[in-house]
């Protein structure tokens, strides 16, 4: 990397959500990718600026880069309040960005929402720089009508889907203009490429695990007969993971649950569980980052990741299977694509919380399948890495400069 610290390259990097100020913090894959890409860019010489809704994800996960971390006036997680929190967002992040506009080479939104995509956009456009847009979900359509109807499907209200496929609709016309794209998966790129995206600026890169990290932490007795880990929100399937659970308690009364993660479905879902009077066969931890998260799939059988929506990647199943775990997903093209292949990766039906209920049982019931599924699991985690996903996109983003 030699090379790239002489350039004297300083980026800026928006990773901004239109959250729920006050709620626990929540940090997702998304997330946790761009920060995991953008401290070893640092580490290489390239001068590093943030941009993120408060709390930062960044300051949590002990990043040491500068970062702007915003602020937000409405709490809740209804349409009103998302709408104004973006208002709100897109002003600031307008005037942040342009105070920035002689300290930087380039912007990147590392996520492909319009309150990212629409600054980096104007201020390309202003100071003739390059933008470079991450794409992390295949839900994307080619009309309004069929963005609202996976927006549907997913569990979002009428009016909240309404709001979305608008500005979906905007953010895909503003992202065309990118230099460069980064897709997390093959899925992603077909997608794109359908909505008229150049398929040269097209580059499918997708995540990492902190391996070593991992293997650190310590083997240690199954605890928990089942985990769920990730942002506990309705579309991640949360509410057909409690449903399959009601059903795995009438064959296995002694089952155990842990939910590792929070969300705007958080409380909703601890209600439904204390309306079920299931409270002793499930652990909710609450956000959890580092070695803890490890060590709780560590002292779990079996992922199970039920999520309803058209994900990008899969980081919560990645690092399930680097642990030891065999995996219940939902069965939708892009974990097909990533974790076809892994023999202790099991697919079941978006939406059918029997078939997660029967799959989990089934594995549970054979001890000798389970552990020889740990070592499937292990062995085909290890080709995830994090220096080499860095540097083949940071090598896209020189590119983009020098051009």
């Amino acid at each position: 990397m030699k090379a790239i610290q002489s350039e004297g390259i300083r980026i800026l990097a928006m990773m901004c959500y239109p959250t729920n100020p006050g709620a626990d913090i929540t940090i997702g894959g998304g997330e946790i990718r761009a920060i995991e890409i953008l401290k070893r860019w640092q580490s290489w010489g390239i001068g590093v600026e943030t941009l993120e809704t408060e709390p930062s994800p960044s300051k949590v996960l002990k990043a040491d880069y500068d970062i702007y971390a915003v602020s937000l006036p409405c709490k809740g997680y209804n349409t009103l309040a998302l709408f104004l929190n973006a208002v709100v967002l897109m002003v600031k992040n307008l005037w942040i960005s342009f105070s920035l506009r002689n300290r930087v080479n380039a912007i990147v939104a590392f996520n492909s929402t319009f309150i990212n995509v629409a600054p980096a956009w104007l201020l390309s456009r202003l100071l003739r720089k390059p933008f470079v847009v991450g794409f992390q979900i295949s839900s994307y359509a080619p009309s309004f009508s069929e963005s609202y109807k996976i927006k549907r499907q997913e569990g979002e209200s009428i009016l909240h889907s309404l709001w979305l496929s608008f500005f979906a609709r905007l953010t895909i016309g503003l992202a065309k203009s990118a230099s460069a794209v980064y897709c997390l998966s093959q899925p992603i790129a077909d997608m794109l490429k359908i909505l008229g995206f150049a398929e040269e600026r097209l580059h499918i890169n997708g995540m990492g695990l902190n391996l070593e990290t991992i293997d650190k932490v310590p083997e240690e007795e199954k605890e928990y007969d089942a985990i769920f880990l990730g942002r506990v929100e309705k579309h991640k399937g949360i509410k057909e993971l409690l449903d399959a659970w009601e059903m795995v308690l009438k064959k296995n009364p002694e089952a155990r649950l842990v939910i590792v993660g929070a969300g705007d479905y958080l409380e909703e879902a601890k209600h439904r569980v204390n309306k079920a009077n299931i409270n002793s066969s499930i652990k909710f931890t609450g956000f959890i980052s580092g070695e803890e998260r490890f060590s709780y799939l560590k002292r779990s059988k079996v992922l199970l990741y039920p999520s309803r929506i058209k994900e990008g990647w899969g980081l919560s199943i990645a690092e399930a299977l680097a642990c030891g775990l065999p995996v219940v997903c939902s069965d939708n093209p892009v974990f097909r694509t990533i974790f076809g292949d892994c023999t202790s990766a099991h697919f079941t039906p978006v939406g059918d919380e029997e078939s997660l209920a029967q799959v989990l049982l089934s594995l549970l019931e054979d001890q000798t399948r389970l552990e020889k599924y740990g070592e499937t699991s292990k062995a085909y985690a290890r080709q995830f890495d994090w220096d080499s996903i860095a540097r083949r996109e940071l090598e896209v983003l020189i590119a983009c400069i020098r051009k």
